[in-house]
């Protein structure tokens, strides 16, 4: 099952604080990476939300590959970032 902290959640708030419209974050996998993107959601996507807001939506097949892992975040150089890991 894949896994979102809480932590992770209020970064995705964050990242969607200028965003006034009906958009969440996406994972998607592009030339076999994983990456974020801003979309609206579709019927089957896996949903995480912060309350009634929709804050991060998976695709089933992404959701498969994201199995067993957590969403959540780490500190860099260059701030904070969003960071994958098993368990």
């Amino acid at each position: 099952m894949f896994n979102v902290t809480p932590t992770a959640v209020a970064r995705l708030i964050h990242l969607l604080a200028d965003c006034t419209c009906d958009f969440a974050i996406r994972i998607v996998e592009k030339d076999g990476r994983l990456q974020l993107k801003r979309d609206q959601r579709r019927t089957d996507d896996t949903t995480f939300a912060d309350g009634s807001r929709v804050v991060l939506l998976v695709a089933p097949q992404v959701a498969r590959r994201l199995s067993m892992r957590t969403l959540d975040v780490r500190q860099t150089k260059r701030g904070i970032r969003l960071s994958l890991t098993r368990g």
